[in-house]
C-alpha cells in the first residue's frame, strides 16, 4: 500500500504541474480569465489540493491512510 501511495502521489503532483503549465500557456495567448468555466475551476482546485496532500505525504512522511489512496485514485 505504501508503494501505491507513493506512485499515486507522484502522479498527482505531475498532473498539477501539467495543469499549471497549461494555464500559464493559455494566459500567454491572451486568454481571458472570465472565459474559464466553473466546473474547470472546481476540478483544478480539487487537483491542486490533492497535489498539496501528496506533497505532504511524500515530504513530511505523514501517516498514510486508505482514504487518501482512494482520493488520489479517483482523480
Amino acid at each position: 500500500m505504501i508503494l501505491a501511495l507513493k506512485i499515486t502521489s507522484c502522479l498527482s503532483i505531475a498532473l498539477a504541474l501539467y495543469l499549471i503549465y497549461i494555464l500559464i500557456d493559455e494566459l500567454q495567448d491572451s486568454f481571458i480569465l472570465s472565459e474559464i468555466s466553473f466546473p474547470s475551476v472546481l476540478i483544478s482546485i480539487v487537483v491542486f489540493a490533492n497535489a498539496v496532500l501528496a506533497t505532504r505525504l511524500l515530504i513530511v512522511n505523514a501517516k498514510p491512510r486508505k482514504e487518501f489512496l482512494i482520493l488520489q485514485i479517483s482523480q
